[in-house]
């Protein structure tokens, strides 16, 4: 948002906002999971059949869709997703995944991806955010592989750590 704004003319000083909590490091869960964030309003805009593509060319992976009440249970189509519905336990669900990919048309400093690194874990999306994994030419190739050396950064080295101690500063 602030380069968008300076191309106008508009010098823009970024202020982020933090998460209403804070939550606190938490042990990945046994499998590699990664959760998605797509709401029932402006569905579209957060590119669901791409994450869906995502999701089928990474079959070894388990990816947890939430933020649409009007969708639960295993895609019929796509047995790695899950969908959530909307989630209002984000701790328990944090607890869950091991990452969070957010690849909307647009945005600014996402909180959800902010909840997670807290909470230790890590993300992959389309804005630059430190101690997290960012695609500036967002495409599903791209995302699939990033995701998959994501997924190698896990099994090493466990949590996100370093990105959960600098954003809780």
């Amino acid at each position: 948002t602030q380069q968008e704004l300076k191309e106008l003319g508009i010098e823009a000083e970024v202020l982020p906002l933090p998460p209403a909590k804070l939550f606190p490091l938490m042990d990945l869960p046994k499998d590699f999971t990664v959760a998605c964030y797509i709401p029932q309003i402006n569905t579209n805009f957060y590119r669901p059949a791409e994450m869906l593509e995502i999701a089928k060319k990474l079959s070894d992976v388990k990816f947890k869709f939430f933020g649409n009440p009007a969708q639960s249970g295993q895609d019929q189509n796509v047995p790695n997703v899950e969908h959530c519905g909307y989630v209002t336990d984000m701790e328990n669900f944090i607890k869950e995944c091991s990452a969070i990919m957010r690849f909307p048309l647009h945005d600014g400093l996402p909180l959800g991806v902010l909840e997670f690194i807290l909470a230790g874990r890590y993300s992959i999306q389309s804005v630059p955010i430190k101690f997290s994994q960012w695609l500036p030419e967002f495409n599903i190739d791209a995302a699939v592989e990033a995701l998959k050396a994501l997924k190698e950064t896990v099994a090493k080295n466990g949590q996100n750590k370093e990105g959960s101690d600098y954003w809780r500063t």
